[in-house]
């Protein structure tokens, strides 16, 4: 190659952005050059390997077209310009030129102190050409880089290109100007296909032409810096088409004036970028169709006005992906964020460290395309729609596992599926904000949480002091797995929000404000289902108008727990239905009286639906009010399954109804005041309040309707019904309907309370409960008569105070029993109908009182056949006097008289009259019978027919006791034979305890200390089963300690009409003597418990502790003895005793002192050599001494009872045989005894008792005491030789009287020292 220098000139071009240093060229239209290259010299078209190496300052290199039409393609190896002030030039500027030229460099290329121009200046109007430099090696330039296309063409497109295939690294500004006025594609064009790019700042300036960045490393990732721009707003194109690599732009694109395009993949190739900086463009595309495409925004995104646009490829896995973690601006309202999905996917992520703002909206190109996923743990607020021209497919909050997130929106948005959470390993929070200070918003598709994460819905309105905005949601929440917390409202801001599908979430709270008018309210729509644990509400503190209200319209809440906070405003759940729903879950006010329920009927046509309520409502914290049918223009039906529980229950409103209002209660209703209103309207709606449980309340109002018959109110109750102040009826003013109170139940029922009309005449009660007894404990009508009082057939009623109507009282024909306390004074007629009825007059009326009274006359007696058709029944306290049954203010009785038959009781005999001197007074007698017509009636003892006829007055007092006595003397066998006997106290244990357990305790242990004295005596003639020592010739031994434990059982049988009792004694005696010459004298201590068990009705039991001492001494004689004992015990006694007539148990606690006195003597005979028999005689007197004392536990029933002292005077005549064996071992003496005895006292237990609640003093006696018995025994003992002192004995004996009989032994050990 041949190297000439000369000098070029070059024609003046007219785009002032060229660089300044082609200015100054240019204005003397000359440039000179130190390396000219072109085709009309030799070096034109050559290929040459040769580093050019250029070290002389402003030592520059142009490649030109010349005149001669011939294009110019040159390559060389390494170019350095290293002089200063160095210029590289590749241009086509001849006019008339149509030839492109093309330089490579084969190489680096390195300009250290100059300037880089790739330019295109032609002016020729019809040339098309190209210019371009390629450097397959680093570059480095230090100067300006300029790529230029300013030629004037009208029609040619010409453009010049900078390819650099290696690390580029220009330092200067970068200019790549499309100033060509003539043709679209006079293109300025940079490819960066190196790693590493480093510029001083690149300026793109389009204006025909395009200004063009292209990135295209394939190799490795890429990192490019410098910030781009356009040289005015919406110029410059960037593109990146990088396959599987990612290229970095470290600093701002588009800052100071946005470019018209950034390109990120395309039809040929896909893309990967990373934007460090701020990025604006006016179009900003994906492109998948290659393979998966991505861009991550880590500044600031302006979105131009041609969108930023993600385009999925056209099979699976050709993804475009966005990750933004910046804010993104909106160039303006209509820059928006299009997701196309086509077969592959299109995503956009935010996923920044701090609070993003995103300011586009975000569409899918089609329905349901795209998704969109929020990372981000300081939030991201969405300013713009969602999904506001076509859903998106999904949206994600928490797409990432193991981190929190926050999005927030603000206006409409769209997704066919949310997602609050990933499921992933880590347990999340996720948090969906959606604020409606903008307007009312919707919400559309499917919302669900994930698995492991925590899902939040937050709905609230920034605006302040206002009612928020409504959200509307028109998918299903929680269809897949449920969300944890809806948030309705917050303390500090308003919120509504309207759930228009399925609802399942374990938490809903709706929160009023902090500021007067901020409310929280909630609807779920017609024919939906809320599925929700746990639902708050709590109304506000700043004044009245703060309500949170939860809206339930014709859709079914299935809820755990619900809670209702009142402040200043009220927590309230209205219900409105068309249809028949079911509302789960417990309902409480947060405290006691929080929260309103409504139920009304949304479409008012024809019978209300019913809204049941599964769970128990106020049933740990009553409500403030529940109301059903309250509504003035409609009516309600509600079914409560479990309890209800508020400050005010109401059914009806009273107002323009032209349907039936119905509370049904399964449990408990309790309230402080129960409003039951039908309709004042002119038509025949009611109001009815149907408790199957039981009712309590302060007040309870029934008020029928003004205009129509059929308008009635009515509380219709199976259970029992209390008003601790009053039952109210109200028929209205001018009512021909009226209000009603009916009592239906299947068991027994008590109506609790005073029962009156609003005014005279107002009010009907009805007993339609045939099952078991109604019971009203308050006056009814003493304050203000009701109309009627109406008692169905078999229907058991009991009256307990007085009773008042204006009108009727009627018993309709059947079995009923009424029962009456009080007088019951009727303004019309008294009715009692048929055969069969009974009238039972209770023990607080008697002689002298009046049981029914009629002002106006008009007494219906069954059917005044003569037969005695109705059973009248008297109290068992109404023993003597006269009683009024009817007194009639104008009719004759006389015919009614025999209609009665009177049950005479146990006690008394009654008798029906007439009298007056009109014969309007039905009246019975009565006369007290004797006690032993009592007792005869009774099959019980006079004693117990006394006790019993006592009881009669006692129990005035106790209403219980005193009802129970009458109903059971009128039931009369087993019961009242039973309560008879355990009336009068126990004769069983009183004998037992006082006198054979106790006196034969003391036998037992007389019997000791007298066979330790046998056994103390000398000689054989005196040996016995307690001695053996003396035979076998044995020293005698002055001084003994002995122990003797013993055991006993009796057994009483029925003796006399006094039952028997069973006794076991278990105890012990320990003693010691001396002998002195030929006498014995001794002391001991023994205790012993017994345990009595009567075998009477009364189940009486006894247990005795008994402590007793004991001094004895004998005399001894070679042919006799004498012996006698002293003792003392005091008795610990507690007894307890069942009474049948209430089931109580009285018991006792008392004591007993008792006094022993015994003498004995015996004389001993040789009937045969060894063996003796001895006749022996005693006399034993025992005194025992019975504490008074009380009964406890038992009421009015308790016995205050003084017993007589027992004496026991026991005389005992007997004989004993004994022998003795003496071996190698010891001496053996078996011995038999028997004795014949006999009480000279024959004193019976005899007891003065009276009741504790009052009467007469009665007597009580035992048993009486059988005078002759007889004892027999046998015993043996045993005195070791290798144990000389020890004796081992044993001893039995059985005792035995008339229908009584015990057995007893001990064991005795025995030391002579």
């Amino acid at each position: 190659m041949v190297l000439k220098k000369r000098t070029a000139t070059i024609r003046c071009s007219l785009v002032a952005q060229l660089a300044l240093v082609f200015f100054l060229a240019l204005a003397t239209n000359s440039f000179a050059a130190d390396l000219t290259i072109n085709a009309s010299n030799d070096t034109g078209n050559t290929t040459d390997t040769t580093a050019l190496s250029r070290t002389t300052a402003s030592d520059d290199i142009l490649i030109t077209t010349a005149a001669n039409n011939t294009a110019v393609t040159h390559s060389t190896g390494d170019i350095v310009l290293s002089g200063g002030s160095n210029t590289m030039i590749v241009e086509h500027a001849d006019a008339g030129n149509n030839s492109a030229i093309t330089a490579k460099v084969n190489g680096t290329l390195t300009i250290s102190a100059g300037t880089l121009t790739v330019r295109h200046v032609e002016t020729s109007a019809a040339n098309a050409t190209a210019v371009l430099l390629e450097v397959t090696g680093a570059t480095s330039v230090s100067g300006a880089t300029t790529v230029d296309t300013s030629g004037t063409d009208q029609d040619a497109a010409n453009s010049a290109t900078l390819t650099l295939g290696g690390d580029a690294t220009l330092t200067g500004a970068v200019s790549v100007t499309a100033q060509g006025s003539g043709n679209a594609g006079s293109d300025a064009i940079i490819n960066f296909n190196g790693a590493t790019n480093a510029t001083g700042g690149v300026t793109l300036n389009s204006a025909t032409g395009q200004a063009i960045l292209n990135f295209s490393h394939t190799a490795a990732n890429a990192t490019f810096s410098g910030v781009i721009d356009g040289a005015a707003d919406n110029e410059g194109d960037l593109n990146v088409t990088n396959a599987t690599r990612t290229i970095t732009f470290a600093n701002n694109i588009g800052a100071t004036q946005d470019l018209s395009l950034i390109a990120i993949g395309s039809a040929a190739s896909a893309g990967n970028a990373a934007f460090t900086g701020s990025v604006d463009a006016s179009t900003i595309t994906l492109n998948a169709v290659e393979g998966d495409t991505s861009a991550d925004f880590n500044g600031a995104l302006t979105v131009g006005a041609n969108d930023l646009t993600l385009d999925g490829g056209n099979a699976s896995g050709e993804d475009a992906t966005v990750t933004i973690a910046g804010n993104v601006l909106a160039e303006n309202a209509t820059s928006d964020i299009l997701l196309d999905d086509n077969s592959g996917s299109a995503s956009v992520t935010f996923d920044g460290s701090s609070a993003q703002s995103i300011a586009t909206r975000i569409d899918g190109v089609g329905g349901a395309e795209g998704t969109v996923n929020v990372n981000n743990a300081s939030g991201v607020t969405f300013e713009g729609e969602i999904g506001a021209n076509q859903d998106i497919a999904a949206i994600v909050v928490g797409a990432a596992d193991g981190a929190n997130s926050i999005m927030n929106i603000t206006d409409d948005s769209g997704a066919t599926a949310w997602t609050l959470g990933n499921g992933g390993s880590t347990a999340d929070t996720q948090v969906l904000n959606i604020d409606s200070d903008d307007g009312t918003l919707t919400v559309a598709g499917t919302i669900d949480g994930a698995a492991t994460d925590t899902a939040t819905i937050n709905v609230t309105d920034t605006g302040a002091g206002a009612a928020g905005n409504a959200v509307t949601f028109s998918g299903i929440i929680g269809g897949t797995t449920a969300v944890e917390t809806i948030a309705v409202g917050s303390s500090t801001l308003s919120g509504a929000a309207v759930f228009s599908a399925n609802v399942s979430a374990t938490n809903l709270t709706l929160t009023t404000g902090d500021a007067a008018g901020e409310t929280a309210t909630a609807s779920f729509a017609s024919g939906q289902t809320a599925t929700i644990t746990n639902i708050t509400l709590t109304g506000g503190s700043a004044n009245a108008n703060q309500d949170a209200t939860l809206t339930v319209t014709d859709a079914i809440v299935a809820a755990t727990a619900i809670s209702l906070d009142d402040d200043s405003g009220q927590a309230a759940i209205d219900v409105n239905t068309s249809a028949d729903r079911a509302f789960g879950g417990t309902i409480d006010g947060a405290g006691t009286g929080e929260g309103a329920l409504t139920v009304d009927d949304s479409d008012n046509a024809g019978a209300p639906n019913t809204v049941t309520f599964s769970g128990n409502v106020g049933g740990t914290n009553s409500l403030l009010s529940v109301s059903v049918g309250t509504d003035n223009a409609t009516a309600g039906a509600a079914v409560f399954s479990g309890t209800l529980d508020a400050v005010t229950v109401a059914v009806g409103s009273g107002n323009d109804n032209a349907e039936n209002s119905e509370l049904t209660a399964t449990g408990a209703i309790t309230a402080t005041t129960i409003n039951v209103i039908a309709t004042t309207a002119n038509n025949s709606a009611t109001a009815t309040l149907d408790a199957n449980g039981d009712v309590s309340a302060t007040n309870i109002n029934i008020t029928g309707g003004t205009a129509n018959a059929g308008a009635d109110a009515s509380l219709e109750a199976a259970g029992n019904v209390t008003a601790t102040t009053e039952i109210q009826l109200d028929d209205n003013t001018g009512a021909t309907a009226g209000a009603l109170l009916v009592l239906n139940g299947s068991a027994a029922q008590t109506v609790t309370g005073t029962i009156n009309g609003q005014g005279d005449g107002d009010g009907r009660i009805q007993n339609s409960n045939t099952a078991a007894t109604v019971t009203f404990t308050g006056s009814i009508g003493a304050t203000n008569d009701i109309e009627d009082i109406i008692i169905d057939a078999n229907a058991d009623t009991t009256f307990k105070s007085t009773v008042a109507v204006t009108e009727d009282f009627t018993v309709a024909a059947g079995t009923a029993t009424t029962t009456i306390h009080g007088t019951v004074t009727i303004g019309d007629e008294l009715t009692i109908g048929g055969t069969g009825n009974t009238v039972a007059i209770a023990s607080t009326l008697g002689a002298g009182d009046t049981v029914f009274t009629t002002t106006n006359g008009g007494t219906v007696i069954t059917d005044n056949d003569g037969n005695a058709d109705v059973t009248l029944t008297m109290p068992s306290s109404f023993t003597s006097g006269t009683l009024t049954l009817v007194n009639d203010a104008a009719d004759d009785l006389t015919n009614f008289a025999d209609e009665f038959a009177v049950t005479d009781n146990q006690l008394t005999d009654y008798t029906v009259q007439i009298n007056g001197g009109d014969n309007t007074i039905l009246e019975v007698t009565a006369s007290a019978k004797s006690a032993a017509a009592a007792a005869a009636e009774l099959g019980v003892s006079e004693d117990a027919a006394v006790a019993t006829q006592n009881a009669a007055t006692a129990f005035q007092g106790d209403a219980t006791l005193r009802d129970l006595l009458t109903s059971t003397l009128v039931s009369g066998g087993t019961a009242a034979k039973e309560a008879a006997e355990t009336l009068q106290g126990s004769p069983a244990a009183m004998s037992a305890a006082g006198s054979a357990a106790v006196t034969a305790t003391g036998t037992q242990v007389i019997a000791v200390g007298s066979s330790r004295m046998a056994s103390l005596r000398t000689g054989t003639a005196f040996a016995s089963a307690q001695q053996a020592g003396f035979a076998a010739g044995q020293d005698v031994l002055s001084k003994s300690v002995w122990f003797k434990p013993f055991v006993s059982f009796g057994d009483q049988n029925l003796r006399k009409g006094v039952a028997g009792y069973e006794t076991d004694t278990y105890g012990g005696a320990l003693g010691a003597d001396v002998k002195i010459g030929n006498s014995t004298i001794g002391a001991s201590f023994s205790y012993a418990n017994t345990d009595v068990d009567s075998k009477g009705t009364e189940n009486a039991q006894t247990d005795v502790d008994s402590y007793q001492g004991t001094i004895y001494a004998d005399y001894t004689t070679e042919t006799y003895y004498v012996e006698a004992l002293v003792g003392f015990a005091r008795n610990e006694i507690n007894s307890s005793r069942t009474i049948t007539l209430n089931n109580l148990t009285a018991q006792a606690d008392y004591g007993s002192n008792q006094y022993m006195v015994n003498i004995g003597a015996g004389m001993p005979m040789e009937v045969e050599k060894n063996h003796f028999i001895t006749p022996t005689a005693s006399f034993q007197y025992t005194l025992v001494d019975n504490e008074t004392y009380t009964e406890t536990g038992a009421g009015a029933a308790n016995l205050r009872i003084d017993q007589d002292e027992v004496h026991q005077a026991l005389g005992v005549v007997g004989l004993k045989y004994h022998t003795n064996s003496t071996t190698a071992e010891g001496t053996l003496t078996p011995e038999i005894h028997a004795a014949a005895t006999y009480d000279f006292a024959g004193d019976d237990a005899v007891s003065s008792s009276n009741f504790q609640g009052g009467g007469a003093v009665f007597e009580v006696a035992g048993a009486d005491v059988v005078e002759f018995g007889g004892r027999i025994g046998a015993g043996l003992s045993f005195m070791p030789a290798a144990a000389q002192g020890l004796t081992v004995s044993a001893n039995y004996d059985m005792w035995t009287k008339e229908d009584f009989v015990s057995h007893s032994a001990n064991v005795q050990l025995r030391l002579d020292f």
